[in-house]
């Protein structure tokens, strides 16, 4: 995961969930934990299927496109919620 992914959550998590939630911070780091399952979870699918250096790196340029959108989305999300 990226740090600037990773920031998504703690900055804009805790504003987006504090008037609708009891806990904001677990319901945040909910939202990161489920991201980072997602990526485990698609990493786990495909590394093996990547069995040339060129297929490699076009799972991790794919990767990083989906975990770039995948934060464009919370971004949105947070900032609609808070």
């Amino acid at each position: 995961m990226t740090t600037q992914t990773a920031d998504v959550f703690s900055t804009h998590g805790p504003a987006a969930y504090r008037h609708s939630s009891f806990d904001p911070d677990r319901r945040w780091q909910r939202d990161r934990d489920e991201f980072e399952f997602d990526v485990a979870t698609l990493l786990e699918k495909y590394t093996p299927l990547a069995t040339t250096d060129e297929q490699r790196a076009i799972l991790n340029a794919e990767l990083e496109r989906y975990m770039a959108n995948y934060q464009k989305h919370f971004a949105g999300i947070y900032g609609a919620s808070s």
